[in-house]
C-alpha cells in the first residue's frame, strides 16, 4: 500500500493490531484461540460472551404482576434481588456454559433479548468449570436486563424448555410496554407462531418477529440471530471497527510526513521505515498508535467530514 511520502516506507496494519487484541484478551478470560481462526470469529466469540454477561452495577429491581416464586427458592429471589440493587456481581447465578463455551449462543437472548438465572443461595463448585457460581436451581428466573433496571418477568422451570417462549415478551408488554417500546413495529402483522415453531425457526437460526394478544408487533428484541447463531448487531459491530482502522491507518499513511516531521522535531530518529503498532484500551477502543523502533507513542485524532471529503488531522 502506498504512502503519502514515498521516501518513508510504512509497516502497519490496524486490523491485525486489533485481532491480536481480540486473541490476547480471549486467552486472558480462559479460552483457546486457534492459530487459524479468522478475526471475525474471534471477535464474535468475545462480543458473546459480553452479551451475555451482566455488567457489573446497581439496578432498579421491578417485578411482574405473573411473578411467582416457589417458597423453597423465595430466599434464592431475594439474595438475588439484593445483590443486583446493590450492584453486586450476578455472573455466579448465570449459566455455567459463559466459563465452560465461549462459542455458545443462547437463543433466548438473543433473539428476545431474556437472561435466565439460577436462583442458589450457597456457592457450589462446577465441574469442569473455573467461576464461582451458585447451586444450580430447576426453577429459573428469567428477566430483562438494561442499564438502569432488571425486569423480573417469571420463574419457570426446565421443562418443557424455556427458551423460545413467546410467553416473556407479553409478559413485558403487559407490565411495561415502554421497556420494549424501542423494538415495536407499527404497521404490520406477524404469525402467531407457536413455541414449537418459534424452536424450529431458532434451530436454524431464522428470526420472526412477535405478535403479542392485543395485536401489537416486536421486532428482534435481542438483536436477531445471525447465519452462524450469533447476533446480527455483534457482526455489524465487527464491519464498522474494520472500516474505522482502515480508515485510520490510511490516514497514516497519506500523512507519514507531518507524523515523522513532528517525531524529528521532538528529537525521535526516524530512517526510511516506520514500522507501526495500534494499541487499544481495555474496552478494545482504538487508543494510541506505537512507533516500534523509538517506542514513541502517536495520538491521533480522525475528523468526519461530509462524504466525500475527508479531513484527517494526524498529530
Amino acid at each position: 500500500m502506498s504512502t503519502g511520502d514515498p521516501e518513508i516506507t510504512v509497516d502497519a496494519d490496524f486490523v491485525r493490531d486489533w485481532y491480536e487484541h481480540i486473541r490476547a484478551k480471549l486467552v486472558q478470560l480462559g479460552d483457546k484461540p486457534k492459530a487459524d481462526e479468522r478475526g471475525q470469529d474471534l471477535f464474535v466469540r468475545l462480543l458473546n460472551i459480553r452479551n451475555r454477561g451482566v455488567p457489573v452495577r446497581p439496578r432498579a429491581v421491578v417485578r411482574s404482576r405473573e411473578l411467582a416464586c416457589p417458597p423453597e427458592h423465595e430466599d434464592g429471589l431475594a439474595l438475588f434481588v439484593e445483590k443486583a440493587e446493590r450492584g453486586e456481581d450476578l455472573r455466579p447465578h448465570l449459566s455455567t456454559s459463559i466459563e465452560a463455551d465461549f462459542g455458545f449462543n443462547d437463543f433466548l437472548l438473543n433473539s428476545l433479548g431474556v437472561h435466565h438465572f439460577h436462583l442458589g443461595r450457597e456457592i457450589k463448585k462446577i465441574k469442569k468449570v473455573k467461576g464461582d457460581f451458585v447451586r444450580r436451581t430447576g426453577p429459573l428466573l428469567f428477566a430483562r436486563v438494561t442499564a438502569d433496571e432488571l425486569y423480573l418477568i417469571s420463574i419457570t422451570g426446565h421443562k418443557p424448555a424455556p427458551w423460545h417462549r413467546v410467553h416473556f415478551v407479553e409478559i413485558l408488554h403487559a407490565n411495561w410496554p415502554e421497556a420494549i417500546s424501542d423494538f415495536r413495529i407499527n404497521g404490520v402483522m406477524a404469525p402467531r407462531l407457536a413455541d414449537e415453531e418459534r424452536a424450529n425457526l431458532q434451530s436454524r437460526n431464522m428470526n420472526s418477529f412477535v405478535q403479542v394478544a392485543d395485536g401489537t408487533v416486536y421486532g428482534l428484541i435481542g438483536g436477531g440471530m445471525a447465519a452462524a447463531g450469533n447476533t446480527v448487531p455483534v457482526i455489524f459491530e465487527h464491519d464498522f471497527k474494520v472500516k474505522t482502522l482502515e480508515y485510520m491507518e490510511k490516514a497514516v499513511r497519506e500523512n507519514i510526513s507531518a507524523i515523522a516531521a513532528n517525531l524529528r522535531s521532538n528529537g525521535v530518529a526516524i530512517g526510511s521505515e516506520m514500522r507501526l503498532r495500534h494499541q487499544f484500551d481495555a474496552g478494545g477502543e482504538p487508543a494510541t498508535i506505537l512507533e516500534m523502533t523509538s517506542g514513541r507513542q502517536i495520538r491521533l485524532t480522525v475528523a468526519y467530514s461530509e462524504p466525500g471529503s475527508e479531513n484527517k488531522q494526524p498529530n
